[in-house]
């Protein structure tokens, strides 16, 4: 559900999505969001998944007073990535080398 909420919202705000992986305790997020900082960028589509998970328990039934209201830490991890070497190292690692242990791609 998140990987969508992220597609949706990069596609609303025009911002180009490089790759969105979600597991069941972390998102990898690589996107261009062209003036904006990267702390707006996360905090966005953090408050996006939020808002879809509270709306999805709901629809499941979840008393109001269960509806969990924390989803996320605090902050969480924003890189600027300033070349091309970079943005691609960053995209193989959100897309499929974190299942790789000892990958090259770890040492970002």
């Amino acid at each position: 559900m998140i990987e969508s909420v992220v597609r949706e919202h990069c596609e609303k705000r025009c911002w180009f999505l490089h790759a969105v992986n979600c597991r069941t305790n972390h998102c990898h997020i690589v996107v261009t969001a062209p003036n904006y900082d990267g702390e707006k960028v996360r905090d966005q589509l953090k408050s996006w998944g939020k808002r879809r998970m509270k709306e999805r328990e709901r629809q499941l039934g979840v008393a109001e007073e269960c509806v969990r209201d924390r989803w996320w830490t605090r902050k969480g991890s924003v890189r600027y990535l300033f070349d091309e070497d970079s943005l691609a190292a960053a995209t193989t690692y959100a897309s499929e080398a974190q299942d790789v242990g000892g990958s090259s791609a770890n040492s970002l």
